[in-house]
């Protein structure tokens, strides 16, 4: 039976890397075509004098290196599954999370307004980013938290809904409450509190997948979106991330670690801090009012609502933690 489930895990990992060569074949060629900017009034096309030598070549690189993939997979479908060792799994992560650059960097070559001039390379590299992405939690997932306990069960299942849900409604309340938010914009809120809790109860798994769903309940009720690009710099990457950071600190925080509790709390509110930054640099620059932008975004707009969330959430995180974290008195 096991056998079965690594045959089909083996397959579609397969399928789904022959897609992703695919796809990014047809960026190439995209690319090839130039940047169309508009029409004449000939209906004669406008191309843009921008150099496309860079993601010519990191395109290129990006097959070369799924390519590898799709080879290794096959050797290994021909060898009667032969087990992976970790090493190997580390270095698919590894060209997975390079892919997964390349095509955030295409995203931002490619704005969605000139995406039905230029043979969808934006809708294709997108497509290969939540591909890439689903393929480097699978594989992380493979080997991390192996024990039963880790499992996800419909009990995990239903309090993650209920900690995301809680999230969701502190941060729709810090809106609601103009005196919360900060001169240079964004505002101050505890959403953070659950999902940090969320993780040191629950471990990467879990939170991985809460993070992600917050993070697509976050963007549904309160997405402002110039660029698809922000989808995941603002939403998508930096929930996931706070979560599942916090769970490779549970197993020490639940057995009473202050420290693994702090360490949870300051690393994954950093590593949110910093997607957004690079959101704000990316994305928003044009708010920027002549400022530097990186100045703007990581200083003046970020930094403020950020750092106090930051400290609030750290302070109730410890307050909580006998009662929701730390095994020997939380409330199950």
């Amino acid at each position: 039976m096991q056998n079965k489930e690594k045959l089909v895990s083996l397959i579609l990992r397969l399928i789904l890397n022959l897609i992703l060569v695919t796809s990014a074949s047809l960026i190439l060629g995209s690319l090839s075509n130039g940047i169309v900017i508009g029409r004449t009034e000939n209906k004669e096309l406008i191309y843009s004098n921008m150099s496309l030598l860079l993601p010519k070549v990191l395109v290129i690189i990006s097959i070369v290196l799924i390519a590898i993939l799709v080879i290794l997979d096959l050797i290994k479908l021909g060898n009667h599954l032969l087990e992976d060792s970790k090493n190997k799994k580390y270095i698919k992560i590894t060209l997975y999370a390079l892919f997964l650059i390349i095509n955030i960097y295409t995203l931002i070559i490619f704005p969605i307004d000139q995406d039905k001039r230029n043979g969808f390379a934006f809708g294709f590299s997108l497509a290969n980013a939540i591909i890439s992405i689903t393929l480097i939690l699978e594989l992380v997932f493979s080997f991390i938290e192996k024990k039963e306990t880790s499992k996800i069960t419909v009990e995990v299942l239903s309090e993650g809904a209920i900690f995301a849900a809680l999230a969701v409604v502190l941060s729709l309340i810090s809106k609601m409450i103009p005196a919360l938010e900060l001169p240079n914009g964004g505002s101050f809120s505890l959403s953070m509190l659950p999902l940090f809790i969320f993780g040191l109860r629950r471990g990467v798994k879990a939170g991985a997948i809460m993070g992600f769903t917050y993070g697509v309940v976050n963007l549904l009720t309160d997405g402002f979106i110039l660029h698809v690009g922000s989808i995941f710099f603002d939403y998508l990457i930096p929930f996931t991330l706070l979560v599942a950071v916090s769970g490779l600190f549970s197993k020490k925080a639940q057995e009473g670690s202050l420290k693994s509790v702090i360490l949870a709390v300051l690393i994954g509110s950093f590593l949110r801090y910093v997607m957004h930054g690079l959101s704000g640099v990316i994305f928003f620059s044009d708010y920027a009012d002549g400022k530097n932008v990186w100045f703007y975004s990581f200083i003046l707009y970020n930094l403020p609502y950020m750092a106090v969330s930051a400290l609030a959430s750290l302070i109730f995180v410890i307050m909580l933690s006998k009662k929701f974290i730390y095994l020997e008195t939380r409330l199950k």
